[in-house]
């Protein structure tokens, strides 16, 4: 059965351009509907699996017509049952061109709203919070760019989705009373919601009262309407009118901002200059990256600024840095929470809230002003214009393996945290690559691996520690690339070559508010979507580690860290407890290791579990590439829509971390 989308809009907002992108991309089949005058078109598509049938009306200013062409397009709107419909809006003259939209949501009582030209908006430095406005409105709103076709298949992928349906209140003023009364009148005899007809009704819409005639409630209605025109006067759709203007002025405030726009700026040639070019431009674009990254981890790790200011002699610093970090600071607090929780209640109510919950909750929480502040960095660089110039710069070399230069964002941004460059993966200029970097970029060794390979890494010769910890990170950047050109060809079927289609904007004059809107936008989604399924994986992972389940467990894969690491006993037990732990948080598995030897010293540690260098290199590997955090698999789940593809996702990872590992000690130890 043909899935049915509607999808209209205004003349001029870009409706021509979505669809043609459509039949473009997906078309299997375009035709009129069948005994209409006016050149209403069904598009037949396949996507996702799912045969879906798009219904292209014609351009029209609302569902009160003042043409004939308008009277039929409405009516067959009005009238027909959709699986869901998309109203579409102009970003660069939204408020001109949410009436439709706003009448359309309010009659059928779901639909997803897609905003159009948001390349021409950001090019007019015009910003829309679209999260406060889908708050505000309550239905799903997505932009777009039919140019350079980013947000297309998201709006077709949310108009596939399955919504529940809700009345979109407008509030009538002085017809408020005669609106209820017709509604009630109403209510269960049509289709859509009885107050857009009743309000339609007053309004003397030709297109409502063939519908209340139709039900045979014509007499009823037509007498309130007279008695509203006795006490209000005969221009009741001026009332109307000019109530859901009131409404669309409501929703618009707040929600669109406009900045400055740089065009002769010293500074925006400069760095034209330098990112444009294609020599300079990978330099600038890594250096402006590291920038992002060495302010995001040292505000909220203390590394590496630690590390510069005891090379430079000021180890007063170096050691403000590493104490007063946010995630210092954050764990110090949901340690001194968990303490209080553990001698608060009874064992073993408080281990599980102390241990489990608080430890759990508390170890990703004191990652989130990391997350926080990558997303504000990165909102400067997207806001100014500079992160399209970055792409841009880095496109060549991404181009190489089936991605553009956009896939950086992602993978940046997971080396402060994996959470929210699973998130970023948004950036991606489909749905498929989309889903292959969100799906692979937990390869990408995030700053909670790094500790663990820090302290691995001290277990190894003094001159091959540096260089160990750069072949960990050259490695996972291999697996993240190869592991994605994979899935985007096996599992998403991408064939086309991976295009970047983009229009630089000018450069902008960041305004706070927007940059702070944009951030929250994007960091939300973690303490929303993952907070959940981090809560009840620690629950469980507290009952696994505190039982005798954790000890079986080491047991049960001792032939396997026997046959990988050449781990036996006692070392496999706890390397296996370890790295089972290190789901919740990778460090994790220092900790596990440190209780099991009864010492906090890592080198003390090792010796007495008779760890070997050759297998700490090994472990670094294996550590490198194995099972994501919690926080990650929830957030993959979320943005992969399949717990399947999550699970494919976690197993493919394990093998590639045990193969990894018998590799590297094998070859390691022939020496």
């Amino acid at each position: 059965m043909c899935y049915s989308i509607a999808v209209v809009g205004q003349p001029n907002v870009g409706k021509s351009t979505f669809i043609n992108v459509l039949i473009g991309k997906y078309v299997s089949e375009v035709a009129n509907w069948p005994g209409v005058t006016v050149d209403i078109k069904i598009i037949k598509i396949e996507y996702d699996g799912k045969e879906v049938c798009i219904y292209d009306f014609p351009g029209m200013y609302s569902l009160n017509p003042t043409s004939e062409e308008e009277r039929i397009a409405a009516e067959r709107f009005v009238t027909e049952d959709f699986d869901n419909h998309i109203a579409i809006a102009d970003s660069t003259s939204l408020k001109r061109t949410l009436y439709l939209v706003v009448q359309s949501l309010e009659l059928k009582g779901k639909g997803v709203v897609a905003l159009s030209k948001t390349d021409a908006a950001l090019k007019a430095g015009i910003h829309i919070n679209v999260g406060l406005l889908e708050k505000k409105l309550g239905f799903p709103v997505i932009p777009f760019s039919s140019y350079t076709l980013e947000g297309v298949e998201e709006v077709l992928e949310k108009a596939l989705e399955r919504q529940k349906e809700r009345e979109l209140y407008i509030n009538y003023g002085d017809l408020e009373y005669y609106v209820v009364r017709i509604s009630e009148l109403l209510r269960g005899k049509v289709k859509g919601n009885p107050r857009w007809y009743a309000a339609e009704a007053l309004a003397d819409n030709p297109v409502a009262w063939k519908v209340i005639e139709s039900v045979g409630l014509g007499e009823e209605v037509r007498k309130l309407v007279e008695g509203a025109k006795k006490e209000l006067g005969t221009d009741l759709g001026k009332i109307i009118v000019e109530q859901r203007w009131k409404f669309i002025e409501e929703l618009v405030e707040g929600v669109i901002q406009v900045e400055k726009v740089v065009k002769e700026a010293w500074w925006a040639k400069a760095l034209d200059a330098a990112l444009l070019n294609p020599i300079l431009g990978p330099l600038a674009a890594f250096l402006i990256l590291f920038a992002v990254l060495f302010v995001s981890f040292s505000l909220n790790t203390g590394f590496p600024a630690n590390v510069v200011f005891s090379s430079l002699g000021l180890d007063s610093l170096a050691e403000a840095a590493e104490s007063y970090n946010t995630s210092e600071i954050l764990g110090s607090f949901f340690d001194s929470l968990a303490e209080a929780a553990r001698n608060a209640l009874p064992d073993p109510w408080g281990s599980l809230v102390g241990d489990g919950i608080i430890a759990g909750v508390g170890a990703v929480l004191s990652f989130f002003p990391l997350i926080f502040t990558v997303y504000f960095l990165l909102a400067v660089l997207e806001d100014s214009g500079v992160a399209p110039r970055i792409a841009v710069a880095l496109d060549p070399l991404f181009r190489v393996v089936g991605l553009t230069g956009k896939a950086i964002f992602p993978m940046i941004i997971s080396m402060g945290c994996n959470v929210p460059g699973v998130l970023s993966s948004r950036v991606m200029e489909s749905a498929a690559l989309r889903k292959a970097v969100a799906m692979n970029v937990m390869y990408v060794p995030c700053q909670a691996r790094l500790v663990v390979f820090l302290a691995l890494a001290s277990l190894l010769p003094p001159w091959s520690r540096a260089l160990s910890v750069l072949a960990v990170y050259a490695y996972s950047l291999l697996v993240f690339i190869v592991t994605t050109y994979i899935s985007a060809k096996l599992i998403f079927k991408v064939k086309e070559k991976a295009e970047l289609v983009m229009e630089l904007p000018p450069y902008h004059v960041p305004k706070l508010r927007i940059l702070l809107w944009m951030t929250w936008d994007q960091a939300k989604h973690f303490l929303k979507k993952a907070g959940t399924i981090i809560f009840v994986f620690s629950v469980i992972l507290w009952f696994v580690l505190e039982s005798s389940v954790s000890q079986a467990i080491g047991k049960a894969f001792e032939p396997l860290s026997e046959w990988a690491l050449g781990l036996k006993g006692e070392a496999a037990e706890v390397i296996n407890v370890a790295m089972l732990a290190g789901t919740v948080a990778k460090e994790v598995v220092l900790d596990v290791i440190a209780i099991s030897s009864g010492t906090s010293n890592i080198k003390e540690a090792a010796a007495a579990l008779g760890i070997t260098p050759v297998q700490a290199l090994a472990l670094m590997f294996a550590v490198a590439v194995y099972v994501p955090c919690i926080a990650t698999i929830a957030v993959m789940k979320e943005e992969l829509e399949s717990w399947r593809l999550v699970a494919l996702s976690v197993g493919v990872s394990i093998i590639i971390s045990i193969l990894t590992a018998k590799i590297i000690t094998v070859i390691f130890g022939l020496f």
